[in-house]
């Protein structure tokens, strides 16, 4: 056993005459050898020298498994070609086994799969567009559409195409034949805009984007209704399919705020080569596919015009046409989509490896902290809300996640627009603060340049603190009754507002908003309650049927729909379904109404102040006049509608003084024993028996009472005719009437008329007369204080704050002496008169020319202020009017022209008062003519005790209310009546003509009439034997009779005399 030898594998027995030292020392030099490490066990498994191994394989052990793998990979990839060498035998070269429906990639089972793509596509991953100035970025992205033009939209010479016609059609060619179609069929000529010398419409910032359909093989438009969109765009409406239908492309915005960049696009098609603004078109000859060589898919060429400079866009564009649906969701069904269960595991699985590796990395490793916490974040390009809409106020249009206490959307359209808008502006839009918004809403589409309303959005008052934007509607166009525009803007505010807002205001542009007071009032109301405020009705009596129920009110739209938060959510929903499927009537207001009573079960407030707060005129064609009361308007939240846009600044005014009138009573404490009240009256002007007694009306009140009268028939007529009175008015007519005037107060009246009422009932009693008395009163001035407002006068034209004198004469050289010299003494010795006024004489010049030569030097004297103009008698005979229109030429038509009589003796406080008023009138009003009443002087003839021609007393004269010949004008509103009549040859009648054009409507002038102490008129005799018409002859003897002294002076002079008159 000793004498044998041993293996490696065998166990190592120690010899026995060992002894048991040795073996000790043995076990102790074991147990001092070192175990390996991890490193070096690892560095042994990769590679061990005592064994020659690799991987813990030897290397026969390693060519066994290279050999068997080998085999096994071989014949496994042998099998695999042999299998699809088998598939593709069986395969037809051209057309696929299964299209359309039946293929695996249709995602519905009752229409084909029809996508589309478009070029540019710089990055194949991202389908953003930019549209730049800069000329590499240009050349860039051009040259990215002109590689897809090069590779995919050119026919070589040699390939097999026909040219395809409705005749023969793409379905009758043979196989293996195209359609000839090209990028030359679209963009035929070198300057087309969407050429490459114009690198496809980006060097103009006018990009130009190739939008084509997806190769579908065998696919074709389907026999079937044309849709509703195409038809509309087309102008037909048809319910009758049509065989073979072209394939139309439009293009639109994604959103709404999308649309309103898209101002306007051009489709290029084989079928509108020159560009349509509607769609496109491929003609359904060009299908189907049949997958020929060299095919080019047809196409769509977009040019997008006015897009605005940093802006993000979404486009969205559609084919149309019968089979062709449309399901945005429907994409995400697709195969494209579909991962297997086993990839998703393991996807999900090595995602949350690796973040936790990398946390683990992060913070073991790197020890960095988190960089949101040290570094600076990159600036990130945002767009506000308001940024996509065009026409919005910059300054306050601002903050988009505020949150909005009122929201007010106006129902407007673009011409009214133009109209309304400065009225909306400068009232009461300019006291609405910050926690109101204002929302125009008109159409998306119209003739008119838009520059108009950009004029108006710049010149917006700085002190504006509201936010006011408008929306135009896709889709939306200007009609009447605007049905669709008030659900879409109900969805609109819905979509954005529902959230945002407490209170929504839907009216029409033109009401009026008690801005101030309608806060006011919301604010005592909880918006997280349904409320559904207005004026409610119930329709016309006689009226078609507007399908409500007994009990059921709906709110006017015109002056004003208030919806509470938590109505405006619960109504969005049902907003579509009312449009489309319960519209019975063509008023907005009631369908709107009937969708809130249907599916909200609310209704309209029927309170009785709604007809105050929300006041609706029902006055004659709806236009306010007299019966517009300060009561109606301290009442009302609203005023509904205003056709005169000088209504909207007078009752902006009158809150304005409201509200003053408030502060004033505020914070001044007035002695509630204060009995005696200013007055400006002289100490003769006052009668006591005249003004503190009533007096009987006479002639001059009769057009001011006849309004009243007709006003409250009519609105009497009105309310019995609405509460189903049995008697209806015939008509009414003034009887008698008292005023009278307190000078220090008010003006008071008594009138009394009389209505001829009949009964609608058979009866024994037809008609009755009745009569009715009012009494009215109306203060000069409100509270005791006085309103005024700064004349500011304009420096655009040097010449538009002078007045201007005209003075006719003939035959009159001493008294128009005597005016030259007042006018000396007033204006020109004045150091400020001498630069506010001129004189123009125009004179009929005789035979004696002494006076007109003295009046030539008067003229070259003052030459810069006087002026003179001849004309010769023996051409043409004197005539006033004439005169005064030949004078008026000489002036320009911002000029103020100031007609006097030659006998006038004037103050220059007179002269100051007259420019003050146009001055400040003109500034506010677009055309006002002023007729002074003048002091007509009586003759001496029976005057007794002679006093000063200066006072103003009864017995030295009497104002001429019914003269008009004395007039202040503007030099563009005289020219617009006509100017003055000149073919009048005998004495009067031309200041009245002139007061009677005047005065008429159409002439829309302010007629004033009032008081000027410091004019006077001198009497002289009139020539009345000289004229030929009676009735002139007549007027001008009553009238020199008048002035030939008063009662008084008369009945003095008879006593007094010693002359026998009886």
């Amino acid at each position: 056993m000793t004498g044998k030898t041993t293996t490696d594998n065998d166990i190592a027995v120690p010899p026995a005459h060992i002894n048991l030292d040795q073996r000790r020392s043995s076990r102790s030099n074991e147990k001092s050898e070192k175990k390996p490490s991890v490193i070096q066990n690892m560095l042994r498994f990769l590679y061990d020298p005592r064994k020659k191994t690799v991987l813990g394989r030897d290397a026969l052990n390693w060519a066994k498994l290279s050999t068997f793998y080998m085999m096994f990979y071989f014949f496994l990839g042998c099998f695999f070609l042999v299998l699809l060498n088998i598939f593709a035998s069986i395969l037809d070269r051209t057309e696929p086994r299964y299209h359309n429906t039946e293929s695996t990639m249709a995602v519905r089972s009752t229409a084909a799969v029809v996508g589309m793509g478009f070029r540019p596509q710089p990055l194949i991953d991202d389908s953003l567009v930019r549209v730049s100035d800069d000329p590499t970025e240009q050349i860039r992205i051009a040259s990215s559409l002109r590689l897809f033009r090069d590779v995919f939209l050119i026919q070589n010479s040699d390939s097999k195409i026909e040219n395809c016609t409705e005749v023969d059609p793409a379905s009758d060619l043979p196989a293996g034949t195209a359609c000839a179609f090209n990028w030359f069929s679209v963009v035929n000529t070198n300057d087309h805009p969407c050429s490459d010398n114009n690198l496809y419409g980006f060097k103009q910032e006018k990009p130009c984007v190739l939008v084509k359909l997806n190769k579908v093989y065998g696919w074709k438009p389907s026999t079937g209704v044309l849709p509703v969109n195409i038809q509309k765009l087309r102008g037909i409406h048809s319910n009758r399919s049509t065989q073979n239908p072209d394939v139309y492309v439009t293009c639109e915005g994604t959103n709404v705020a999308d649309n309103d960049a898209l101002k306007s696009m051009t489709y290029y098609s084989v079928s509108y080569p020159s560009g349509s603004d509607k769609f496109g078109v491929i003609p359904n000859y060009y299908f189907p596919y049949r997958n020929a060589k060299d095919h080019v898919q047809p196409f769509v060429l977009v040019q997008f015009h006015d897009l605005p400079l940093n802006r993000l866009i979404g486009v969205t564009c559609r084919a149309w046409a019968p089979g062709i649906e449309h399901n945005v969701r429907g994409v995400r069904d697709g195969v494209m989509l579909r991962r297997s269960w086993n990839s998703v595991v393991f996807g999900i699985s090595f995602m949350l490896i690796g973040f936790i590796i990398g946390t683990h990395y992060w913070s073991a490793v790197v020890q960095f902290q988190c960089p949101s916490t040290t570094m600076p974040r990159t600036p990130r390009l945002e767009f506000s809300f308001y940024e996509h809409f065009q026409y919005r106020t910059m300054k306050t249009c601002r903050n988009e996640s505020k949150q909005i206490f009122l929201t007010i959307a106006i129902l407007s359209s673009y011409e009214r627009l133009l109209i309304y808008l400065p009225s909306i502006f400068n009232t009461w839009a300019s006291l609405a603060t910050d926690e109101v918004e204002i929302i125009i809403f008109i159409e998306e589409k119209f003739s008119i340049p838009e520059e108009s309303i950009e004029k108006l959005f710049l010149r917006i008052t700085p002190s504006m603190q509201s936010c006011l934007f408008t929306v135009k509607l896709k889709h939306v166009e200007n009609a009447y009754p605007p049905q669709k525009k008030s659900f879409y803007a109900m969805k609109f505010m819905h979509m954005f507002y529902a959230q945002r807002t407490s209170w929504i205001l839907r009216l029409d542009d033109n009401a009026y908003v008690n801005i101030e007071d309608l806060v006011r009032w919301l604010k005592s109301l909880d918006h997280r309650r349904t409320f559904y405020i207005g004026q409610g009705g119930t329709g016309r009596r006689n009226g078609p049927p507007i399908h409500l129920l007994p009990g059921e009110y709906f709110c006017m739209g015109g002056s004003g729909i208030i919806l509470s938060q938590q109505v405006l959510v619960q109504l969005g929903p049902w907003l579509d379904h009312c449009y489309n499927r319960e519209i019975l009537t063509t008023h907005e207001d009631v369908e709107l109404g009937r969708c809130i009573l249907n599916h909200l079960h609310i209704n309209c407030t029927n309170a009785y102040d709604a007809k105050d707060f929300f006041y609706h005129h029902h006055g004659p064609r709806y236009s306010f006049a007299s019966d517009l009361t300060p009561t109606i308007l301290s009442r009302a939240l609203t005023i509904h509608p205003i056709k005169d846009q000088q209504i909207f600044y007078q009752i902006f005014a009158f809150y304005l003084r409201k509200k003053r009138d408030q502060q004033v009573r505020l914070h001044k404490k007035l002695p509630i024993e204060q009995k005696d009240y200013v007055t400006f009256t002289t100490t003769m002007e006052f009668d006591l028996v005249r003004d503190a007694h009533y007096q009987l009306m006479d002639i001059r009140w009769r057009s001011y009472i006849q309004k009243i009268v007709k006003s409250y028939v009519e609105r009497v007529r009105l309310v019995w005719h609405q509460r189903s009175f049995n008697w209806s008015i015939i008509s009414g007519q003034f009887l008698f009437g008292y005023h009278r005037v307190i000078p220090s107060y008010c003006l008071e009246a008594t009138i009394e008329i009389l209505l001829n009422i009949r009964l609608n009932l058979p009866s024994f009693l037809q008609n009755l007369l009745i009569r009715k008395r009012f009494h009215l009163r109306h203060a000069f001035v409100s509270k005791r204080h006085l309103d005024y407002r700064e004349i500011s006068i304009e420096e655009n034209d040097e010449n538009a704050h002078l007045l201007n004198l005209i003075v006719v004469s003939s035959n009159k050289d001493p008294i128009l002496f005597r005016f030259l010299e007042h006018f000396k003494h007033e204006v020109l010795d004045h150091p400020i008169r001498c630069n506010q006024f001129t004189l123009s004489i125009l004179y009929f010049a005789s035979q004696n020319q002494f006076v007109p030569q003295h009046i030539r030097q008067f003229s070259s004297r003052y030459s810069s202020i006087v002026r003179i103009s001849l004309v010769d008698r023996n051409q043409t005979s004197y005539n006033r009017g004439l005169g005064r229109q030949l004078a008026s030429k000489l002036f320009t038509d911002r000029e103020i022209l100031f007609f006097l009589d030659v006998d006038l003796v004037f103050t220059g406080q007179a002269l100051d008062n007259t420019r003050r008023l146009m001055l400040h009138q003109l500034a506010i009003s677009p055309c006002f003519v002023y007729f002074p009443i003048i002091f007509s002087l009586f003759s001496n003839k029976f005057t007794v005790n002679n006093r000063s021609s200066s006072d103003i007393v009864s017995g030295m004269g009497s104002f001429s209310i019914y003269g008009y010949g004395n007039v202040a004008v503007r030099k563009q509103d005289l020219d617009r009546i006509g100017g003055w009549q000149t073919n009048n040859q005998e004495w009067g009648y031309e200041d009245v003509d002139l007061f009677q054009r005047f005065s008429r409507a159409s002439t829309n002038c302010t007629i004033f009439r009032a008081v000027e102490p410091g004019l006077k008129h001198y009497y002289h005799p009139k020539m009345c034997h000289e004229i030929i018409d009676k009735a002139r002859r007549k007027m001008c003897s009553d009238a020199n009779h008048v002035l030939l002294g008063s009662q008084a002076q008369m009945v003095d002079y008879l006593v007094k005399s010693d002359k026998k008159f009886f």
